[in-house]
């Protein structure tokens, strides 16, 4: 039971994360004061939709692993890791383009 709810809590602190960066990505300071209007909304939809991907990944993730768990099914666990690979991927992508953009 209290595993179920510290990891419920850790999701929500990374929704708190994510919304902190859109928050900042939007009304945070301009690191380039020379960007136009329409790049600045371009840059600040690509951060929405790299942290949105980042967080359907670990939802998913937190999902399926609390099922599991709740169902006794501990031994499908490589199976589990099989399928939530290409999310991982997604995620590291989402996160290698945040660096990449110096957020």
């Amino acid at each position: 039971m209290v595993r179920r709810l510290l990891k419920s809590l850790i999701i929500s602190g990374a929704y708190l994360f994510f919304g902190l960066i859109i928050y900042k990505a939007m009304y945070g300071k301009v690191k380039n004061p020379h960007q136009s209007y329409e790049d600045r909304k371009i840059y600040i939809q690509t951060i929405i939709r790299q942290v949105l991907s980042i967080a359907i990944a670990v939802t998913l993730y937190a999902m399926l692993q609390i099922s599991m768990k709740a169902y006794g099914l501990e031994s499908f666990k490589a199976i589990s890791c099989i399928t939530l690979f290409p999310c991982d991927w997604v995620s590291l992508y989402a996160m290698a383009s945040l660096r990449f953009y110096k957020l």
